[in-house]
């Protein structure tokens, strides 16, 4: 069975389209997300329920900013250049967010 079970991990990784980062663990085990290079990365990601997310600014002196766009909502940051900011994602949906202060900084936590 062991083998069965890493075969299907490995096939639903291999479905994940480029740009979008799958977490494998299980509820309650954290991913994170860069802001450098006036991006996210990665920009998509894909996390169980009870994910805890985690920004980690590292983009110099550059400030930028999380703020939740739609629905589900979530938690946003204050505009700083240095830090992190950390939110568990319990209810499944897409939560999408931008960088208030670079347009077109965007991305997107799927959570299942």
């Amino acid at each position: 069975m062991p083998r069965a079970r890493t075969a299907l991990a490995v096939l639903a990784l291999a479905a994940v389209p480029s740009g979008i980062a799958a977490s494998g663990a299980g509820a309650g085990a954290g991913r994170s997300v860069v802001l450098q290079d006036i991006a996210f990365s990665p920009s998509r990601l894909v996390v169980a329920r009870g994910t805890t997310v985690t920004w980690r600014w590292d983009d110099g002196r550059v400030q930028h900013d999380v703020r939740p766009r739609g629905t589900p909502r979530f938690e946003g940051s204050a505009r700083r250049s240095t830090g992190t900011h950390r939110v568990t994602l319990r209810r499944a949906g897409t939560y999408r967010y931008v960088c208030s202060v670079h347009p077109g900084m965007d991305g997107s936590v799927r959570v299942r």
